[in-house]
């Protein structure tokens, strides 16, 4: 169905899960486990509120940091030998 979130276009799509259902994989009562789930093959991810780039660059530095020490440590250790 079309609608409008906040001011933008938007689908608004609905699919039934039934407990201990074909698709549940949990089979506790009362408890849904379902690997079914929408997906668009839009280029754009879903705004969840994390900026994904500063995880990333910390991930970069951290790594590249981490590679330095070691450069480090092993020039080191062969200046003392």
């Amino acid at each position: 169905t079309e609608t409008e979130v906040e001011g933008q276009h938007a689908l608004q799509l609905t699919y039934t899960i039934t407990d201990n259902g074909n698709l549940d994989l949990n089979p506790e009562e009362g408890s849904i486990e379902d690997p079914v789930g929408l997906a668009t093959t839009a280029n754009n991810l879903a705004s969840t509120g994390h900026n994904t780039t500063t995880y990333l660059t910390i991930a970069t530095i951290l790594t590249t940091l981490g590679t330095i020490t070691t450069v480090i440590m092993k020039r080191s250790r062969k200046l003392r030998v």
